[in-house]
């Protein structure tokens, strides 16, 4: 699950304040334009041109302007994973363990609880239509594999509800969109632990032709939030043509 509270000040802000919360990991996780700064707008008076024109040189010389950009893309994130971390408790430590007493001894073995590995779809569809509430949802794209019931479910909810499919043919173009978001700095996605953790693990699978995609036979550990945002980014493909500035929400 993704963090809580209020949104993070920019470090932009943070820079102007003097503050010493600025740290290199912080500046990675943030959309950086392009170097340099806005024209003055047209319609400002003679005195606000002025000091414009006095104020832009200093904020150039922080490093905290840039041109204006419009091909930034936010990823709101919110995973299910506390199962995940028991099952790798269990794994770790094993079924069972020692009850002692208050010299250490040994009493008896007890079992841990069971790891209920089942998705709650009830749960899924109460998030997702809280965060329509929130956001407004344009559409939602799924895998076809397992989904059913909950595809329906949600289209009754009056959301609009697309099957995404997870060959070459439809992952490849937004796989390489992806690419080039985070390459050129322009996925903002506050540093989120499960997220990153999975860009860790992924594996591309390629063919003859060219095509990629992520591969989760191939990749070390979970990959579904990497996969999730390239099904997103599929989507505004085609609706847009281009990726422009927005808020992509993915369970």
């Amino acid at each position: 699950m993704g963090r809580r509270g209020p949104a993070p000040t920019p470090t932009n802000i943070l820079k102007l304040r003097g503050s010493t919360l600025v740290t290199e990991r912080r500046l990675r996780s943030e959309v950086k334009g392009p170097i340099g700064h806005p024209d003055c707008p047209a319609w400002l008076d003679e005195d606000a041109r002025a000091m414009w024109d006095k104020l832009i040189p200093q904020l150039s010389a922080m490093g905290i302007l840039s041109r204006i950009d419009g091909n930034a893309l936010a990823r709101y994130c919110r995973f299910w994973s506390r199962w995940k971390k028991a099952e790798d408790f269990i794994t770790e430590r094993g079924e069972m363990y020692p009850i002692k007493d208050d010299q250490g001894n040994v009493k008896c073995f007890q079992q841990w609880p069971q790891v209920a590995n089942v998705i709650d779809y009830d749960v899924i569809r109460r998030r997702i239509n809280e965060l329509n509430q929130r956001f407004g949802i344009r559409e939602i794209a799924i895998d076809p594999w397992n989904a059913t019931q909950l595809s329906v479910q949600l289209q009754g909810d009056g959301l609009e509800v697309v099957t995404f499919g997870q060959g070459f043919k439809d992952m490849t173009a937004p796989s390489k969109e992806l690419e080039k978001l985070v390459m050129s700095g322009k996925l903002r996605h506050g540093g989120h632990p499960v997220l990153r953790w999975m860009a860790s693990n992924v594996a591309v699978e390629t063919d003859a032709a060219g095509n990629l995609k992520p591969s989760k036979k191939k990749s070390t550990e979970r990959i579904d939030g990497i996969v999730a945002t390239v099904m997103a980014l599929g989507r505004m493909l085609l609706d847009e043509g281009e990726c422009e500035a927005g808020i992509m929400i993915i369970g």
